[in-house]
């Protein structure tokens, strides 16, 4: 989770005769905002002081690319991968919002996961246009953390994968901002079709049973507790 805020910079204007500074022209505050961005590149401070607190703050979802095989390693902002310094801070630079990620390249042995959760490994689960156009990837620990019992329970009781139920998975990923997700159901928006009939595309969702149980062991006890028993096997 990050935020984006929009700050204001007063800019005072010396002669005025109109109460509501309406003889003030473009001209003459472009002038005045050149010499403030002069004093502002001498100390930058100067310029931390003049905007004060944020006019307005939004909430945004921030994701970063780690590998699959190496969950601690991040793409970079110029194309690279480096680890997660041992602080546990990424980059500002190299942490992406849904609309640009869900547009970037997403290699085969990546995954996009949620800034706060890159200190973990992920919970793949993989989504699948049926014309695969595309098959890619996501972390479905959004999905785990959010999800009703009941909606987990029915994933289960389903077979995990390539059901009604694990397109609910794909439906809330979409809702947390996946990237994987949004491009996906863009992409179905579209309308695209297959086939000699022209049939619509649809998709399907893969997880793995093992991983989701150790998940939620961990997160939530409580459900997996209530699987583990239906399962005939120890909590």
């Amino acid at each position: 989770m990050g935020y984006t805020h929009v700050f204001t910079l007063p800019l005072k204007v010396g002669v005025s005769v109109d109460k509501e500074g309406g003889d003030v022209t473009g001209a003459h505050l472009l002038e005045i905002l050149r010499a403030r961005v002069a004093e502002f590149e001498r100390d930058p401070e100067l310029l931390k002081a003049a905007i004060s607190l944020p006019l307005e703050s939004r909430e945004i979802d921030l994701w970063c690319m780690v590998k699959i095989d190496a969950p601690r390693t991040v793409r970079q902002a110029d194309g690279g991968w480096a680890e997660i310094p041992e602080d546990g801070r990424i980059r500002t630079e190299d942490l992406v919002e849904t609309s640009h990620a869900a547009n970037m390249r997403l290699p085969q042995d990546a995954v996009w996961v949620r800034a706060e959760d890159a200190l973990s490994p992920p919970v793949l689960g993989r989504l699948n246009s049926e014309d695969r156009a595309i098959s890619a990837n996501v972390d479905i620990r959004p999905w785990l953390a959010n999800a009703e019992t009941h909606d987990i329970e029915g994933l289960e009781a389903e077979g995990w994968s390539f059901s009604e139920a694990s397109e609910w998975v794909a439906r809330g990923l979409k809702h947390f901002g996946d990237p994987t997700a949004s491009r996906l159901f863009a992409y179905l928006s579209l309308n695209p079709t297959m086939g000699f009939m022209r049939e619509p595309v649809g998709f399907s969702v893969e997880t793995d049973e093992v991983p989701i149980m150790t998940w939620l062991a961990a997160n939530r006890p409580a459900i997996h507790e209530r699987i583990a028993g239906t399962l005939g096997v120890e909590p």
